[in-house]
């Protein structure tokens, strides 16, 4: 039986195999190839050095949020905002050593700014609740929904705000 470690990594043979050094160069930068050896050896490091980790049995953003709303982690860093329909209070955001970060798909970087995100005072800001950011990302798509297609951020803000929860639009 082939796991995806194994068959990446036999497919990237194959392509060196047959000459094809520029398939066998994507399939040897693709997440799928490379992921499971960061996982694996980023818990061997972690163990080495003596420093606790917590693999999380679902979705590492709703775990993250729970760390940091029972005190546990002051932050959680993330690159989307998905963190905060889990009610994270504390968001960062574009930590990296070299404040680059690769641009998907291609094999150019951006410059990014670390930024933090506080979300008890975006919520008085936007002068919603939590519930309602929630009824937001569903609006405008989240990692686990695509959203609804034609509406975005500022047009799902003004729905809420109208409405006051996605039941109403819908409606």
């Amino acid at each position: 039986m082939f796991t995806k470690k194994s068959l990446g990594q036999d497919l990237y043979a194959l392509a060196l195999k047959s000459g094809n050094r520029e398939k066998a160069k994507e399939i040897a930068l693709s997440k799928e190839y490379l992921w499971q050896n960061v996982i694996l050896e980023s818990k061997q490091l972690l163990g080495a050095l003596g420093v606790p980790y917590i693999e999380s049995p679902a979705s590492a953003e709703s775990q993250c949020a729970c760390l940091v709303k029972q005190g546990i982690a002051n932050y959680s860093n993330s690159q989307d905002f998905d963190s905060l329909l889990f009610g994270c209070p504390s968001l960062l955001q574009n930590l990296s050593k070299s404040l680059r970060r690769k641009v998907q798909g291609k094999w150019t970087y951006n410059k990014v700014t670390p930024f933090h995100t506080n979300l008890s005072k975006n919520l008085k800001r936007l002068k919603i609740n939590q519930f309602q950011l929630v009824d937001i990302g569903l609006l405008i798509g989240t990692d686990y929904f695509s959203g609804i297609k034609g509406i975005g951020p500022k047009k799902a803000l003004t729905y809420i705000k109208k409405h006051l929860q996605v039941e109403n639009i819908i409606r």
